[in-house]
């Protein structure tokens, strides 16, 4: 069993083709079930690959399912200001509804992450959203802005929110209501 997702980009509601690997950027995750702990792989993964149509894809071999679940955060960085984006993966290749997109509930939801002692935004910390306070089911993930901003769509109800950067210690996970 393998692991893929896809980015679909449009610019001006036409899909935008011709973008490389270097117009992104990406991440992957494990997230031990029964620990919580969340390493960054070092793999083979490859973003280069145009489907067609402003579709791009990633994809990573033979995943430990039955240790781990997978946080994949994939960033535009091109040049051209896209007007679409989003995250989803196949669900042909792994049985994994949302995690790695950004969510697919009906409410636009922005997350800001903030240094405690200045207020001041923290930008490229992992983000993502269970829930159940134990972690096992994740809704949605993605990476901060240099606003320390990540918006999510999700549906209303308590959600339990989990960051993670390198050099910064979080207390996880963080409860808010979606509403």
């Amino acid at each position: 069993m393998n692991l893929r997702f896809y980015v679909l980009a449009s610019e001006g509601g036409i899909p935008k083709t011709g973008l490389t690997l270097t117009d992104f950027s990406v991440e992957v995750y494990s997230v031990n079930k029964s620990t919580q702990a969340v390493v960054h792989l070092v793999n083979d993964a490859d973003m280069g690959f145009e489907v067609g149509d402003g579709l791009y894809g990633y994809f990573m071999a033979s995943p430990d399912f039955s240790t781990y679940d997978y946080l994949v955060s994939i960033q535009y960085t091109g040049a051209v200001s896209l007007d679409y984006k989003y995250w989803t993966d196949n669900g042909f290749d792994a049985d994994i509804v949302t995690r790695s997109t950004l969510g697919a509930g009906g409410i636009a939801w922005t997350y800001t992450l903030t240094e405690a002692a200045t207020g001041n935004p923290i930008p490229d910390a992992d983000v993502w959203v269970t829930s159940d306070q134990a972690g096992n089911s994740i809704l949605a993930s993605g990476k901060t802005d240099g606003y320390g901003k990540v918006t999510f769509y999700l549906d209303a109800g308590t959600v339990y929110v989990w960051r993670q950067k390198s050099g910064w210690d979080f207390t996880n996970p963080d409860t808010e209501v979606v509403s």
